[in-house]
């Protein structure tokens, strides 16, 4: 075991699980600052909920970057468990909801920790048990999570129109703005 990496690890699941929580709040907290909802749930879509895991993560991830593990691997194994973190909240939320009938505020918020959890934990896994991956898959995964970031950051104000991106409480997507969110 790698005690450094596995403290660090620790220590983003904590700041992450952190400022998540907090973005979860932020963009009411400012009146709806238009520059903050890219980067804060904007209302109560599943899709919206995945900045709380995604931003924190990066930035974290970023000051981890410089700061310590400056190998590609790390870059990989970050970014493969970020992809699984989020593809873990959409999964289960859906499941669970799904076959429940209705969601749980107490299972959501469970989810949201499981999640970065899983997204910390899968990047120590990756880092400490398999090779360094071929620089091919160094830049799929790359892509992949900085292709979601571009997602999250276009979808805030013109998400498709399915259920993923749709606000439960009110049936509005995106950012509402003199109506257009219906």
């Amino acid at each position: 075991m790698d005690d450094h990496l596995f403290k660090w690890s620790l220590l983003g699941f904590f700041c992450t699980a952190a400022a998540g929580t907090l973005l979860h709040f932020t963009y009411a907290w400012s009146g709806r600052a238009p520059w903050l909802a890219p980067f804060c749930p904007i209302n109560e879509s599943v899709w919206e909920h995945l900045k709380m895991l995604y931003w924190p993560l990066l930035f974290f991830t970023v000051l981890e970057f410089f700061r310590k593990h400056r190998a590609p691997a790390f870059l990989w194994a970050r970014a493969c468990g970020l992809i699984i973190g989020l593809l873990l909240t959409v999964i289960f939320y859906y499941t669970y909801t799904g076959v429940i009938g209705r969601g749980f505020l107490a299972v959501d918020i469970a989810l949201f920790f499981f999640s970065v959890l899983t997204a910390f934990g899968m990047s120590y896994i990756l880092l400490t048990r398999y090779p360094a991956p071929t620089l091919p898959e160094n830049i799929l995964w790359a892509a992949a999570a900085l292709l979601v970031g571009l997602a999250l950051l276009c979808y805030t104000w013109a998400p498709p129109r399915i259920h993923l991106f749709q606000d439960p409480k009110d049936g509005t997507y995106g950012v509402v703005a003199d109506g257009r969110g219906k």
